[in-house]
């Protein structure tokens, strides 16, 4: 009897352990499983990244919202979201996901830490800041020359020669840049294990500058291989297939094949409708309008005209905010800098209390310095808010130095001048329909020299050089006519040509600094004041 109890009991033992076995594996399945689909949906964001960006985001957003996200994970998912809207153009959101990286610091490997950083530069220089992108390339050189040699260093040195061929190319110095990528060994199977998209850009920035250099048997070649590895690569890359159809259009252009210039530009275009990249599509629909006008497709021309203008409409003041974004995290990456220098001096006053004198005073000579970068740093946003008010009058030198991207005869280009000038003088730019195509047309001209003209003597597109002379006619209407005071501002931007109340506000704000109502109440005020 005795036995059969002891039997009974040894059998409840084991089925409890079983129990707790069982419990515990299938708890420990669940957490594989949840690991598992976590890794899936981040592989499924870098793959959608240049082909279906708003799923991307969707599913970074997802991903970011649970509860049980690492750091690690979000370090990953927000370096991410960085890119994708890099694709979509978006560089205010772009740079505000790269500057939260600080917050996980030594989460990404080594190449993303680098990427984050080449990111960065790249955003500056497409948002003309030349000078802090170009100083955060010399950082990263410094930071790259501490590496020991290995694979990754190796994959790094490939991402920083295409940024630093970017750079050169903005610089018009096309022999030093193809010189670069020519010098740099590329292992593309070690390119592949880090970034398929290394030898996708090197490829196409390689064919860029043979564009530039009118050497388009290497630059087709180039383009046709780019377009060739998208459709290879296991991720459908239709961001940098739409540069390369780019350049191909550029070729096409040049040998004066404008339906194939079509083709192109519309395959172009599409890809940039699916990335909703409105920076692109406004290029893209540029580059169609004067297309269509060689082939006189003129229905097809008012339309991608039509469309430009709405797409320009839609993107205005994004350029702005990414301004604005890009300044104030670099002042905040500056000051973080300061702050950091300063604390780690403090570190070093407490720990050697004998030296106080000596770290006092070389606090003192640090906060100097800081002070100087930050009155440089406000110096520069001066000088570029300069530069956005500059009218008509205010042309630099250097860019007259600059080559033109177009041959026009000396006697055409004087011409033209002197046409503008009289065109000045009139108010016919207040004509809600005056276009490039328009008023090359009352110039018996083309829009490309009309174009090269107005770009190469004021250093400003014609929507720019269209909206100052706007600007600039009400501006004097508001000095010199006490009535047009008293006006409303929708009045105002109808007798100055603009279409609508707040696109007027907005090109008044970005040419003088200030709002319309603004100005009006400082005329008001200085009126009173002298009377």
């Amino acid at each position: 009897m005795l036995s059969k109890l002891i039997n009974i009991d040894l059998l409840k033992n084991k089925l409890k352990y079983l129990l707790v076995f069982i419990f515990l594996f299938q708890i420990a399945g669940t957490a594989q499983e949840l690991l598992e689909k976590k890794h899936f949906l981040t592989n499924e964001i870098a793959e959608s990244i240049s082909s279906n960006p708003n799923q991307a985001i969707k599913i970074a957003q997802h991903l970011l919202s649970k509860p049980s996200i690492t750091n690690d994970e979000k370090a990953k998912i927000n370096f991410l979201l960085a890119k994708i809207y890099c694709v979509k153009g978006d560089y205010s959101s772009a740079l505000n996901f790269l500057y939260q990286q600080k917050d996980f610091k030594n989460l990404l490997s080594k190449y993303e830490e680098f990427n984050v950083e080449l990111l960065k530069s790249s955003i500056y220089r497409e948002l003309d800041l030349d000078k802090q992108s170009d100083d955060k390339l010399l950082k990263i050189e410094a930071d790259f020359s501490k590496l020991a040699p290995s694979e990754t260093k190796k994959a790094i040195e490939i991402a920083i020669v295409i940024q630093k061929a970017k750079a050169l190319t903005k610089k018009k110095q096309f022999d030093k840049a193809i010189n670069l990528l020519l010098s740099c060994k590329v292992d593309t199977k070690l390119n592949d294990k880090f970034d398929d998209t290394l030898n996708l850009w090197y490829t196409i920035v390689l064919a860029d500058l043979y564009t530039y250099k009118l050497d388009f048997i290497n630059a087709l070649s180039l383009y046709q291989s780019a377009i060739e590895k998208t459709a290879t690569y296991k991720r459908h890359n239709a961001y940098a297939r739409l540069f390369a159809q780019l350049g191909l259009a550029k070729i096409a252009t040049f040998n004066k094949d404008f339906v194939k210039t079509d083709l192109l530009l519309n395959n172009a275009l599409n890809s940039a409708e699916v990335l909703q990249n409105l920076q692109l599509k406004s290029y893209i629909l540029n580059k169609l309008s004067d297309n269509y006008l060689v082939l006189t497709y003129y229905d097809k021309y008012k339309t991608a005209a039509l469309s430009f203008i709405e797409v320009n409409e839609a993107i205005e003041g994004t350029d702005q905010e990414a301004l604005n974004t890009a300044y104030n995290l670099i002042s905040q990456e500056i000051q973080d800098e300061y702050d950091a220098k300063k604390q780690t001096y403090y570190n070093v006053i407490y720990a050697l209390l004998i030296f106080l004198l000596l770290v006092l005073v070389f606090l003192s000579i640090l906060t100097a310095r800081s002070n100087q970068q930050k009155s440089r740093l406000a110096e520069i946003i001066k000088y570029l808010k300069i530069t956005k008010i500059n009218f008509l009058t205010q042309t630099t030198e250097t860019h007259k130095q600059d080559p033109k991207k177009i041959t026009i005869p000396k006697e055409t280009e004087q011409l033209l001048l002197s046409k503008l000038k009289k065109f000045e003088k009139t108010t016919k730019f207040t004509n809600k329909d005056i276009s490039l195509a328009v008023l090359a047309g009352q110039f018996d001209t083309n829009t490309k020299y009309l174009s090269e003209v107005i770009n190469s003597n004021y250093n400003i597109n014609f929507n720019t050089y269209i909206n100052r002379l706007r600007i600039n006619y009400i501006v004097q209407k508001l000095k010199t006519e006490p009535n047009y005071k008293s006006y409303k501002i929708s009045y105002l931007a109808e007798n100055s040509g603009f279409s609508s109340h707040s696109s007027f506000a907005t090109v008044f704000k970005t040419i003088t600094g200030i709002s319309p109502v603004t100005f009006i109440e400082l005329l008001k005020s200085e009126n009173q004041a002298n009377s």
